[in-house]
């Protein structure tokens, strides 16, 4: 019987074996379907940082199944998978903090962050949240953002010190000084 095989396996840390026999409780396989021994084995795995049974034991939190209903921890199983390229888990996050799940962990520009990764892996379920973001408004699409200011080498502070000092040296040199737009400007035709 396999599962006589797979048993031993598990149990002597083989992350793959772990997964599997989580897979085999969880769908009843071969097994009485058992929700929180399925997690148990997610959790094993996931705890020795392989990335399915991290994805799979955020889902059981995210669902409820096995162990309590708890976003928080479906967030850091996710986190700890997304972080080594699951696609499935960067989807879940983009999911969540998209706020379609969790009112309470909304985080729009980190959804965006996660199903944007998952999109360049090939995720057609993430290219469909994002996109929808887009299309409610929720986020700005990347061509509609204003494009970053680029800073001053010499930083605001010298800046602003050099504008002060440009319209005082204009003032005490006699040039009138006159308000433009909310700006001050510096007339250098004297009288004028």
């Amino acid at each position: 019987k396999a599962l006589d095989l797979l048993v031993p396996l598990a149990e002597g840390g083989g992350l793959e074996a772990q997964v599997l026999l989580g897979d085999l409780y969880e769908e009843g396989r071969g097994v009485y379907k058992n929700h929180s021994m399925a997690g148990n084995w997610y959790k094993r795995a996931g705890e020795k940082g392989d990335p399915e049974g991290q994805f799979k034991a955020g889902a059981m939190y995210q669902k409820g199944r096995g162990v309590p209903l708890y976003i928080g921890k479906a967030i850091e199983w996710y986190l700890r998978a997304a972080e080594q390229d699951h696609m499935e888990a960067q989807t879940a996050l983009g999911l969540i903090y998209s706020g379609n799940l969790a009112a309470g962990h909304v985080d729009r520009g980190e959804a965006e962050k996660w199903l944007a990764m998952a999109v360049e892996q090939g995720s057609t379920e993430a290219a469909r949240i994002l996109e929808g973001l887009y299309v409610k408004g929720l986020l700005p699409r990347p061509a509609e953002r204003p494009a970053p200011m680029e800073e001053d080498s010499e930083g605001e502070a010298a800046f602003v010190r050099r504008a002060v000092t440009d319209i005082l040296d204009a003032f005490i040199s006699g040039f009138p000084l006159r308000k433009f737009n909310g700006r001050v400007e510096v007339n250098a035709i004297r009288g004028g």
